[in-house]
Formats: structure tokens, sequence, C-alpha cells
């Protein structure tokens, strides 16, 4: 009887401790600030703590607890049209369907409670700015918003005013373009939450290889990958936030020498790896001439011409050696000329540009007889 009777209290005591105790220090498994924007049909763009955002007391935080709030009370998403979206430090909720009266948290990566627009507490309009973030729908289907790998999606609902709200616009629920769009929305729209306790990784390419080179007035392709990582960030040659987190970016044309560094950042909020690549811009150029016709009779015009054109206010142009009898400006891209000799003629070509310059050689064949074209 006694070992019975001990047996029940130590099965009792596991139970109210497994109750009361073990489940109220249960961490989450992802903490840390949002950032990104939910999209409503009824009141557009929610900002979840994004740029200057959180410079004014908003953005909403997952806690070590699971509570979804500010880091220190109170969090705030933001409407242009409804105003301050409040998270934790609320009461009074109301009940719905399979909803949970509590604040805002995180349970098993997926959001429970409840979260309220600031501008209806205390109207009498009868909207009250109450947002579900879990609970069954008219048609029994479950709802709420979910973390994966530090994506969030699905949808809260904050009945007729609100309506729903999608955590991962990419766009509306019909397939259309979201309209009117948000900076970077076509790079990165939806919220996003910190992967915890994974460390990103960061590749950049330029041109294909860590490093290229090109001439001046060419462009190159950017081209990023990552893993673990929830936004990634272009510095250096080329600046852009909020980028998806692979993806590739034209720079360029240059209009001058230079060495550029490109550095790509890929973070999850917790960790942040870096890439860098190298672009060498130079002002190198080469030089091709041609005759025409290239079989000539003697005293007979022949045009010496840069080939391919490469007409360029910046060039210079000089020729020399073989120049024939009285030629035009040899200063030009072209200039014609004649010969009272016949034989192999060869001109040079030199062209310059800012400090680089390059020489090419080219002939012509003058003969004494007339060339005959039997067609």
């Amino acid at each position: 009887m006694k070992k019975r009777y001990f047996s029940l209290v130590i099965f009792t005591s596991f139970f109210l401790l497994t109750l009361l105790g073990f489940s109220s220090n249960v961490s989450a498994a992802t903490t840390g600030k949002l950032s990104g924007y939910a999209w409503s049909s009824n009141i557009g763009w929610i900002d979840f703590g994004t740029g200057a955002l959180r410079g004014v007391g908003g953005g909403v935080n997952i806690n070590a607890d699971g509570t979804i709030s500010g880091v220190n009370g109170k969090g705030y998403a933001w409407s242009s049209n409804i105003g301050w979206i409040q998270f934790g430090e609320l009461s009074d909720f109301p009940s719905g369907k399979s909803t949970v009266r509590a604040n805002a948290k995180l349970v098993n990566e997926k959001f429970t409670g409840w979260a309220r627009a600031v501008s209806a507490i205390g109207r009498t309009d009868g909207w009250d700015g109450w947002i579900s973030l879990s609970g069954k729908a008219s048609d029994d289907s479950n709802y709420g918003p979910q973390i994966n790998n530090g994506l969030v999606s699905n949808y809260a609902y904050g009945s007729d005013v609100v309506g729903w709200i999608n955590f991962n616009p990419k766009a509306n629920p019909d397939g259309t373009s979201i309209t009117p769009s948000i900076p970077n929305c076509a790079i990165n729209c939806g919220v996003t939450a910190p992967v915890t306790n994974q460390t990103p990784t960061a590749s950049l390419e330029i041109n294909g290889s860590p490093s290229a080179s090109i001439a001046v007035n060419s462009s190159a392709i950017l081209t990023w990958t990552s893993a673990n990582a929830t936004s990634c960030s272009l510095s250096g040659g080329f600046v852009a936030n909020n980028l998806l987190t692979s993806g590739s970016q034209n720079v360029g044309p240059y209009g001058s020498a230079q060495a550029l560094v490109y550095t790509l950042n890929c973070t999850n909020d917790t960790n942040t790896a870096t890439d860098s690549v190298t672009l060498n811009v130079t002002n190198s150029i080469s030089a091709a001439c041609s005759a025409s016709p290239s079989n000539a009779q003697v005293n007979k015009t022949i045009t010496w011409s840069v080939s391919p054109s490469k007409e360029d206010p910046k060039n210079s142009y000089l020729w020399s050696g073989d120049v024939g009898d009285f030629p035009s400006n040899l200063e030009d891209e072209s200039f014609t000329t004649k010969y009272s000799t016949s034989g192999i003629k060869t001109a040079t070509l030199k062209i310059t540009k800012d400090d680089y310059n390059a020489k090419n050689t080219c002939i012509v064949n003058i003969i004494n007889k007339p060339v005959i074209n039997p067609f």
C-alpha cells in the first residue's frame, strides 16, 4: 500500500511540474526582431520594423520565452492607414473560433494570441481593432502566421476593417501584382525572422569569377548565393539593401579606369557572412586598320581607315609609314592617298586614348596593270 501511494505521489508531482513549471521555461526556437512587410488588401502595407521604423520606437520582437512584443515591453508594427499595431501588454482579449485569449506568442514556430490597432482602443463605432494571430476560418481551415527557416508565411485576421493580413505577400491572392508597391518589394516583400543558431554563408562572383576586368564604358554582372540567411546587401561599387538571398545585378557601365570592390553581406540577424569581388575597369584599347581596295593600280586613290570604325571623341589617330603621295589628314580616323610606284605598301596606325595607346600595321598591294574582274 505504501509503495502504491509513493508511486502516486511521484506521478502527481511530475504531472504538476510539467503543467506548471516546465512549460513556463520553454525557450522559443526563433528569437529576435521581425522585419519586412505584411499586406492587407483592406489597409495596405504593414511595416514590421524595417529601416526608419526601428529608429522611432517601432519594431516587433520574438523574445526568448516566445512572447511577441517589443524588446522592453510593447512592440509595434506600422500601417499608414490605421497607425500603430501593438503586440504585447494587452488585456481583455476577445474570443473567436479556436483563438487563444492571450498576448501574442510564438508556440512551436506558430503565432498565437492577439495584436491590436492602437487607434481603435476606446472607439464606439463597432471597430475594436483586434487582430487574431491564430484560429479557424469560417470554413474550419486553420490560419495563423508561422515561421519556417526565417520566413514568415500564412495569414492573420483583423475582422472586416483590417481583413486578412498576408505575411508573405508576393502577390494578391488572385495572382495580380500588389499595388501600390513599396521600396524593394519586387526584391523582398515578406516578413522575416532571424534564423537562430545557424551560421549564414555568402558567395559573390563578378562575371562568374572572384575577379574580372572590363573596358571603360562596359558592364558586368554580379551574382550571389547564400544559405541560412534572411536578407543580403551589397556595398562598394554598387549599394543595395533588402536583397533576396540569391540573385544577380548588372553594374556599370563605368566611364573611367578604376578598381572597384563589391562586398556582399548576408545576415540572419544573429550572424553575418561576407564575400567580396574585384572589378578592374581599364582604358586598354586596340588598333586595327585596312586599305580599300586592297589591290590597286598605280596613281589610283586608296583609302586607309580604322577597321572596324572606332569613332570616339576621346580617341586621337596618327598614320605613318608608307602613306603615299599627297595624303589627306594623317590625324583622322581615315585618309586617302595615291601611290606612284608599285609594290607592297605598309602603313602604321597609332590610336591614343587618355594614357593608353595601341599600334598596328596594314598593307596594300600596288600594281602597274589594271585589275581585271572576270565577273
